[in-house]
Protein backbone atom coordinates (compact mmCIF):
# COMPACT_ATOMS: atom_id res chain seq x y z
CA UNK A 1 0.00 0.00 0.00
CA UNK A 2 1.37 3.47 -1.12
CA UNK A 3 1.16 6.06 1.59
CA UNK A 4 1.67 9.97 1.72
CA UNK A 5 2.29 11.80 4.92
CA UNK A 6 1.61 15.44 5.02
CA UNK A 7 3.33 17.13 8.31
CA UNK A 8 1.50 20.17 9.99
CA UNK A 9 2.12 20.47 13.68
CA UNK A 10 -0.04 23.22 14.48
CA UNK A 11 -1.85 26.25 14.30
CA UNK A 12 -5.51 25.79 14.03
CA UNK A 13 -6.13 28.09 11.14
CA UNK A 14 -3.38 26.53 8.82
CA UNK A 15 -4.71 22.84 9.85
CA UNK A 16 -8.00 24.23 8.52
CA UNK A 17 -6.03 26.33 5.37
CA UNK A 18 -4.21 22.97 4.43
CA UNK A 19 -7.47 21.34 3.37
CA UNK A 20 -7.64 21.39 0.07
CA UNK A 21 -4.20 20.05 -0.15
CA UNK A 22 -5.78 16.89 1.28
CA UNK A 23 -8.32 16.87 -0.98
CA UNK A 24 -5.85 17.40 -4.30
CA UNK A 25 -4.18 14.90 -3.23
CA UNK A 26 -6.80 12.04 -3.08
CA UNK A 27 -8.19 13.04 -5.55
CA UNK A 28 -5.10 12.51 -7.49
CA UNK A 29 -3.64 9.64 -6.08
CA UNK A 30 -6.71 7.62 -4.58
CA UNK A 31 -5.06 4.36 -3.91
CA UNK A 32 -3.08 5.82 -1.73
CA UNK A 33 -3.35 6.17 1.92
CA UNK A 34 -2.78 9.53 3.39
CA UNK A 35 -1.42 10.63 6.67
CA UNK A 36 -1.33 13.70 8.32
CA UNK A 37 1.12 14.17 10.90
CA UNK A 38 -0.11 16.95 14.10
CA UNK A 39 -0.75 17.72 17.56
CA UNK A 40 -3.00 16.41 19.56
CA UNK A 41 -5.18 19.90 20.23
CA UNK A 42 -5.70 19.98 16.54
CA UNK A 43 -6.40 16.21 15.30
CA UNK A 44 -10.20 17.15 16.38
CA UNK A 45 -9.92 19.49 12.85
CA UNK A 46 -8.65 16.73 10.73
CA UNK A 47 -10.98 13.62 12.14
CA UNK A 48 -13.94 14.17 9.93
CA UNK A 49 -12.28 14.88 6.81
CA UNK A 50 -13.11 12.09 3.69
CA UNK A 51 -9.95 12.88 2.13
CA UNK A 52 -7.37 11.96 5.59
CA UNK A 53 -6.93 8.21 5.91
CA UNK A 54 -5.04 8.50 9.46
CA UNK A 55 -3.30 10.72 12.12
CA UNK A 56 0.33 10.82 13.78
CA UNK A 57 0.06 12.24 16.70
CA UNK A 58 3.08 14.49 17.33
CA UNK A 59 2.74 13.60 21.41
CA UNK A 60 2.12 10.24 21.00
CA UNK A 61 5.65 9.03 19.42
CA UNK A 62 7.84 9.91 22.40
CA UNK A 63 9.95 13.21 21.31
CA UNK A 64 11.85 13.69 18.19
CA UNK A 65 13.45 10.24 18.14
CA UNK A 66 10.26 8.53 18.39
CA UNK A 67 8.71 10.36 15.77
CA UNK A 68 11.42 9.97 13.51
CA UNK A 69 11.65 6.20 14.10
CA UNK A 70 7.21 5.89 13.50
CA UNK A 71 7.76 8.07 10.43
CA UNK A 72 10.65 5.89 9.22
CA UNK A 73 8.90 2.65 10.14
CA UNK A 74 5.37 3.64 8.04
CA UNK A 75 7.93 4.00 4.90
CA UNK A 76 5.75 6.62 3.03
CA UNK A 77 6.57 7.31 -0.45
CA UNK A 78 5.84 11.12 -0.29
CA UNK A 79 6.01 13.56 2.19
CA UNK A 80 5.06 17.30 2.08
CA UNK A 81 5.87 19.28 4.96
CA UNK A 82 3.51 22.32 5.51
CA UNK A 83 5.23 23.47 8.43
CA UNK A 84 8.86 23.91 7.18
CA UNK A 85 10.90 24.28 10.68
CA UNK A 86 13.77 22.72 12.13
CA UNK A 87 11.44 19.54 13.63
CA UNK A 88 9.62 18.63 10.27
CA UNK A 89 12.62 19.44 8.62
CA UNK A 90 14.68 16.36 10.83
CA UNK A 91 11.83 14.44 10.34
CA UNK A 92 11.98 14.69 6.40
CA UNK A 93 15.64 13.60 6.54
CA UNK A 94 15.61 10.80 8.35
CA UNK A 95 12.41 9.36 6.75
CA UNK A 96 13.94 7.54 4.55
CA UNK A 97 11.01 7.80 2.22
CA UNK A 98 10.96 8.48 -1.79
CA UNK A 99 9.74 12.23 -2.90
CA UNK A 100 9.37 15.36 -0.68
CA UNK A 101 8.05 18.81 -0.76
CA UNK A 102 8.24 21.84 1.27
CA UNK A 103 5.80 24.68 1.27
CA UNK A 104 8.11 28.37 0.85
CA UNK A 105 7.27 30.18 3.91
CA UNK A 106 9.18 33.30 2.82
CA UNK A 107 9.68 34.11 6.50
CA UNK A 108 12.86 36.26 5.49
CA UNK A 109 10.25 38.83 3.58
CA UNK A 110 7.85 38.47 6.36
CA UNK A 111 10.27 39.36 8.80
CA UNK A 112 11.85 42.16 6.77
CA UNK A 113 8.31 43.85 6.69
CA UNK A 114 7.20 43.29 10.25
CA UNK A 115 10.71 44.77 11.40
CA UNK A 116 11.04 47.46 8.50
CA UNK A 117 7.81 47.26 7.08
CA UNK A 118 9.68 46.41 3.62
CA UNK A 119 7.32 44.92 1.32
CA UNK A 120 7.59 42.03 -1.52
CA UNK A 121 5.37 40.47 -3.79
CA UNK A 122 6.17 36.92 -2.07
CA UNK A 123 3.68 38.68 0.73
CA UNK A 124 1.08 38.70 -1.50
CA UNK A 125 0.16 35.09 -1.96
CA UNK A 126 -2.18 33.69 0.15
CA UNK A 127 -0.73 30.86 2.60
CA UNK A 128 -2.99 28.08 1.18
CA UNK A 129 -1.50 29.18 -2.40
CA UNK A 130 1.66 28.24 -0.80
CA UNK A 131 0.70 25.12 0.30
CA UNK A 132 -0.79 24.21 -2.59
CA UNK A 133 2.89 25.17 -4.33
CA UNK A 134 4.41 22.38 -2.52
CA UNK A 135 2.04 20.03 -5.01
CA UNK A 136 2.77 21.80 -7.75
CA UNK A 137 6.89 21.00 -7.30
CA UNK A 138 5.66 17.25 -7.18
CA UNK A 139 3.78 17.92 -10.77
CA UNK A 140 0.52 16.96 -8.96
CA UNK A 141 -2.49 19.19 -10.38
CA UNK A 142 -4.16 21.49 -8.01
CA UNK A 143 -7.76 21.80 -9.20
CA UNK A 144 -9.21 22.40 -5.97
CA UNK A 145 -8.17 25.72 -3.83
CA UNK A 146 -10.88 26.08 -1.06
CA UNK A 147 -10.64 25.31 2.61
CA UNK A 148 -13.38 23.31 3.95
CA UNK A 149 -13.57 21.75 7.14
CA UNK A 150 -15.09 18.38 8.05
CA UNK A 151 -16.94 17.63 11.43
CA UNK A 152 -16.23 14.37 12.74
CA UNK A 153 -19.76 12.72 14.12
CA UNK A 154 -20.56 12.31 17.46
CA UNK A 155 -20.74 8.74 18.40
CA UNK A 156 -23.16 8.87 21.11
CA UNK A 157 -24.87 11.98 20.40
CA UNK A 158 -27.55 13.44 17.13
CA UNK A 159 -26.19 13.52 13.91
CA UNK A 160 -25.05 17.17 13.12
CA UNK A 161 -26.82 18.51 9.78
Amino acid sequence: MKKILVIRFSSLGDIALASPVFRNLKEYFPEFRLYVLTKKTYSGLLEGSPYIDGLIILEECGGLLGLIKKVRSLRFDYIIDLHANLRSLLVRWFAGSGKKAVYKKDALARRLFVAFRKSSPALQKHTVDRYLGALEKLHIPVPHKNPEIYFKKPENGPAIE
